[in-house]
């Protein structure tokens, strides 16, 4: 019996010692609802020590708004016992000391002693997990708020292909509603039949691990009017919590019009091509007369001027300026260019094809000119135009000289001769003349850029023109029903005859065009006006990436057809430089990378700083230079292209220009794979 009694006292400080310890707080109340236990946890959890609360009402921990609920579940469980619960967890809220509320978890046990009912409630503090909880929905829902204003599809497939998710986008591009896709195989409803069974195979083999995934791919896919709708996909592959795939996630753009945009774009730049190809004809005789003289001429500066529709010079040359005789090109902007060269005595003479003959009296020297409209309206106004003057004396005269005599030909090659050595030893004089010759070469691309969105603005004003007119007559015969002199009913009818619903649909969207278009010309002119800078010949602070970027905006229209640009601008300081001359130097390297390119490619730009420099690597999959040329592609004057496609200076200029700014240049290339360019600058404050 003594070892009975003992055991018992034994358990007893053992159940003792385990509620003491345990870091949830326990509570044991009686069928009166008084609290008759509580362990050490109490107070850390609810803020009560145990003699604050031990004989108290168990009311004290419930809120005002739950003891009414509180009471009931007391007296059912004293009614039908307690056991129903046990197990069970439940989420509450207690009050604690203050009448602070704390977020519990709660487990009921019913026993009995002496004949006498107990309740003992175990209480573990879930603040944390359910701020966690709180924050993760938040989070959960801003993930959507994202998903749902982004302006491409956001698609998500399981592992059998099903359709998991699709954003708000998705939706509108497929014309169906969201519950009409989740759910659904996407590869037989959404799919064109063609390509159905490809597909399939490649995301199988994806999920099973056995291939990469495809990380950027074209391909149609169906609405629900059945229409066939281009998508450009970027995917990635989703694992569950273990690390195994659990499907793909993709974003997809309708790219439809834009690739019967850059088809477009394309026949069009072929036909300037096939026009630039016949005005090469007119100079054929004299370039087979002297390959040399060709290139010697090549190398001298155009004169270049920007007109406005009346006349009036926009922009000139550093040729121009120096040869009306003007210190500062704002003595020339301003003036009508027909009116300056009159008042230099320059004569007018024969007009063939899209050329005029100028003759200058007091130099005896001739010059062709030629105009480049920059866009036409509908209505057939010119706009600004690009006028380049090149001057032909040189030709005229050694045509003279071959037919007279051989002698007089070799000594004009050797003045020719003498001119070349000079025209090498001043080389860096004529840095801009090249410049602004390339932006002549260039003017045809920067036009035809210009002129898309310019004529869609005008195709939309024609159409608001007509709208306006409608509107018109439509609030004249609103007038007139308000005075009584129309009824109701031919007021309705004038609206339904005039669209006026439609008109005021269709105008929202007409002007939102015109201001894009308005914006991309802006960007244009903007990128011109940064790359040309005849306003800044003068050193100062310049970000290398913007140069980068502003150029190639301007000689986009020669890469766009055959490559593809791949651009990784790095995170680099601005530095003290010419930036006029920087923006020729990647012009040139841009140009020739596109020039190397046969059909279709890749070009790169990347830039970096690293330890007090600035690097910018510029590469090609072109055609490579042979390694028995590639030390001499920076030496004046040598190039490898065809007569009068090319003049030599442009490496040579870049390689004078990085040496300038203290920098170097470096080329690697293979021929058949391509070349890379990479210039070091050293960042200047």
């Amino acid at each position: 019996m003594k070892e009975t009694v003992k055991e018992e006292g034994m358990l007893t400080e053992i159940y003792r010692a385990v509620l003491e310890s345990t870091p949830d707080a326990v509570i044991t109340i009686d069928s009166e609802g008084k609290i008759v236990y509580v362990n050490p946890s109490v107070e850390r959890i609810l803020g009560y020590a145990p003699e604050e609360i031990l004989g108290k009402a168990v009311e004290l921990l419930i809120p005002h708004n739950m003891r009414r609920r509180h009471q009931e579940a007391v007296r059912r469980a004293s009614r039908a016992g307690a056991k129903r619960l046990a197990g069970r967890s439940l989420e509450l809220e207690a009050l604690g000391k203050g009448g602070r509320k704390i977020p519990i978890e709660l487990s009921l046990s019913e026993w009995s002693f002496d004949g006498s009912q107990y309740f003992t409630a175990m209480i573990r503090d879930i603040s944390l997990r359910k701020e966690v909880e709180t924050r993760l929905e938040r989070e959960r829902k801003r993930a959507e708020q994202y998903l749902e204003v982004a302006g491409v599809m956001i698609l998500a497939l399981d592992r059998e292909g099903r359709v998991s998710m699709i954003n708000r986008r998705g939706s509108e591009m497929l014309e169906r509603e969201a519950h009409e896709i989740i759910g659904r195989d996407w590869f037989s409803e959404f799919l064109p039949e063609e390509v159905r069974e490809e597909m399939r195979g490649f995301f199988d083999l994806m999920m099973k691990g056995k291939i990469e995934p495809v990380e950027y791919y074209e391909g149609p896919v169906l609405t629900g009017s059945g229409k066939r709708v281009l998508i450009a996909w970027h995917n990635a592959l989703l694992y569950d919590e273990e690390g195994n795939i659990a499907g793909t996630l993709s974003s997809g753009e309708d790219i439809t019009e834009k690739r019967l945009y850059e088809r477009a774009l394309r026949e069009s730049q072929e036909a300037l091509v096939r026009e630039h190809e016949e005005l090469q004809k007119l100079f054929s005789e004299v370039e087979r007369a002297k390959r040399e003289w060709e290139r010697t001429m090549d190398c001298i500066g155009d004169m270049v001027l920007i007109v406005e529709k009346d006349g009036v010079i926009k922009r000139i040359n550093r040729a121009f300026r120096e040869f009306v005789g003007k210190k500062d090109y704002l003595d020339v902007i301003g003036r009508k260019w027909d009116d300056l060269l009159e008042s230099l005595d320059v004569e007018m003479g024969t007009i063939y094809g899209e050329g005029i003959d100028l003759y200058h009296r007091p130099s005896g020297r001739w010059f062709v000119l030629k105009s480049y409209p920059f866009n036409e309206s509908d209505q057939g106004d010119a706009g600004e135009s690009v006028i380049v003057i090149h001057d032909t004396t040189e030709s005229k005269c050694i045509t003279e000289k071959l037919e007279s005599t051989k002698s007089l030909l070799e000594a004009k090659n050797r003045e020719l001769e003498e001119a070349y050595n000079e025209l090498k030893q001043t080389q860096s004089q004529i840095l801009q003349q090249e410049k602004m010759a390339s932006i002549g070469q260039l003017a045809a691309g920067v036009a035809h850029e210009i002129n898309n969105p310019m004529g869609f603005i005008s195709s939309n004003l024609t159409t608001l023109q007509k709208y306006v007119e409608r509107l018109g007559e439509y609030l004249e015969i609103q007038g007139r029903a308000v005075r009584g002199e129309v009824r109701p009913e031919e007021l309705k009818e004038a609206e339904k005859r005039l669209k006026i619903g439609y008109i005021r649909e269709d105008m929202v969207d007409l002007i939102r065009e015109s201001l894009e278009g308005a914006e991309r010309v802006k960007k244009i002119v903007r990128d011109l006006k940064s790359f040309s800078r005849v306003d800044e010949a003068e050193e100062k602070m310049a970000d290398i990436n913007e140069c980068i970027e502003s150029t190639l905006n301007i000689v986009w229209n020669e890469l766009k057809y055959k490559a593809r640009v791949v651009k990784e601008y790095g995170d680099i300081p601005m530095t003290r430089c010419y930036p006029q001359q920087l923006n020729q130097v990647f012009m040139n390297l841009l140009v020739n990378a596109g020039h190397a390119i046969e059909k279709e490619g890749e070009i790169r730009i990347r830039t970096w700083a690293e330890e007090g420099v600035i690097k910018a690597l510029i590469s090609d999959t072109g055609c490579g230079i042979p390694e028995e040329i590639r030390g001499r592609i920076f030496e004046p004057f040598f190039t490898t292209k065809e007569v009068g496609k090319g003049t030599g200076l442009g490496l040579s200029i870049t390689y004078d220009i990085i040496k300038k700014h203290g920098g170097e240049i470096e080329v690697e290339s293979e021929v058949g794979k391509g070349t890379v360019f990479t210039i070091t600058l050293p960042v200047r404050e």
